[in-house]
């Protein structure tokens, strides 16, 4: 009786090196025509050298729920996927850090400069996408309300103590801005501040107004929401006219 035998490793690596032969055929000449999963996989082949890796970038849609959950994942999800370590790990951070980027960029051109009532929202949470800790950003925008520059104050916390205000005034001056938004995430999803939050920006809008410089608002983020604080806890003088103004400018236009 004929019996079968076993594939060698080297039969199955020539299996998967052909089927990534295809992939990156596909890729060159149809790229449209590739599904969800198989960008993921062949992302993968920049960590996972031989082999498939079609169960892991199921396993990581699965996951995430579709490709922008996947750059939201954290580091220890990552490593739950068998194949898949530390080098997986960076490479979404790289991905999630090169699509943050892209996003700067596009904000940061033209006419989508222009920051308004309509608009915040989607900015913000462009802004914080892939974020799975607590980050304070500072918005500086010029006497139109256009974002002149985006800068990260604090990571894993919002407390006062970490943030150097000096360097916060430098940015700002450097930005040549004449108003500021700030805005932190809150990744447990609660859309309220808490009293490190309004202690914060007290101190903020304080060491600005020594440079005359206005802080429009400072928003709290979750997934799907935002909130701004200074105007429901009268934490300081708002500055709103000028996100009016500029809608108003809009219409007209």
């Amino acid at each position: 009786m004929e019996t079968k035998t076993k594939p060698t490793q080297k039969s199955e690596d020539n299996i998967h090196k052909d089927h990534r032969k295809r992939m990156r055929q596909k890729l060159s000449k149809s790229p449209e025509m590739l599904s969800d999963h198989e960008v993921v996989e062949m992302i993968l082949y920049n960590v996972i050298r031989r082999g498939n890796t079609n169960e892991q970038a199921h396993k990581l849609l699965d996951m995430g729920g579709d490709m922008k959950g996947i750059l939201e994942l954290k580091p220890t999800q990552i490593k739950t996927i068998k194949g898949l370590d530390n080098k997986a790990v960076l490479l979404v951070k790289l991905l999630n850090e090169f699509c943050m980027r892209i996003e700067s960029e596009k904000l940061s051109t033209g006419n989508s400069r222009k920051i308004t009532r309509k608009n915040i929202s989607g900015r913000l949470h462009k802004m914080f996408l892939g974020f799975n800790d607590e980050r304070l950003l500072m918005l500086t925008v010029d006497k139109e309300c256009c974002l002149l520059g985006t800068h990260v104050l604090a990571r894993g916390t919002t407390d006062i103590t970490a943030i150097s205000l000096k360097n916060m005034v430098r940015k700002v001056i450097e930005d040549d801005a004449s108003y500021v938004f700030f805005a932190h995430n809150h990744p447990n999803e609660i859309l309220a501040p808490t009293t490190q939050d309004l202690e914060t920006t007290r101190t903020l809008c304080e060491a600005l107004a020594l440079v005359d410089i206005p802080v429009i608002e400072h928003y709290i983020v979750n997934s799907v929401s935002e909130i701004g604080i200074i105007d429901r806890n009268n934490v300081y003088k708002l500055n709103k006219d000028k996100m009016e103004n500029t809608d108003e400018q809009n219409k007209d236009e």
